[in-house]
C-alpha cells in the first residue's frame, strides 16, 4: 500500500469562469477554443465600456460641482453687496505652512501645542 491518491492540480480561467486540469495541453486546448476567445473579447469589451461610463460619470459630477460652486460664489457676492453677509479674509495663521503634515503634525498625529 505504498501508492496513495493525489489530487490533480486545477486551473481557474477568470474569463470563462471554469476549472480545468492544470496542464500545458489542457490550458492551450482551452485557450484556443472559441468559447474562451469569445469570453476574453467580452471581458475586455465590458471593461472598456465600464471605464468609459465611469469617466463620463466623473465628468458629469465635476461639471455639476463647478456649476454649484459658481452659483454659490454669485449668491455670496450678492449677499455681501446687500449687506446680508460679511466677507472676512482668513488670517495667515489659519493655513498650515507648506510641506506641513495634514493632521496637525504633532507626535503620533496629535496636534502641536499652541
Amino acid at each position: 500500500m505504498t501508492e496513495y491518491w493525489v489530487s490533480q492540480a486545477k486551473y481557474w480561467c477568470k474569463f470563462c469562469k471554469c476549472w480545468m486540469t492544470d496542464s500545458k495541453s489542457a490550458r492551450s486546448r482551452h485557450e484556443q477554443g472559441n468559447r474562451h476567445k469569445d469570453a476574453v473579447q467580452d471581458f475586455f469589451k465590458t471593461n472598456r465600456e465600464k471605464r468609459k461610463a465611469d469617466e463620463m460619470e466623473k465628468n458629469d459630477l465635476d461639471r455639476e460641482m463647478r456649476e454649484i460652486e459658481r452659483k454659490a460664489r454669485m449668491q455670496f457676492k450678492n449677499d455681501v453687496e446687500l449687506g446680508q453677509a460679511k466677507w472676512v479674509a482668513p488670517a495667515a495663521r489659519d493655513y498650515p505652512p507648506r510641506g506641513a503634515p495634514p493632521y496637525g503634525g504633532g507626535a503620533y498625529g496629535a496636534p502641536p501645542p499652541p
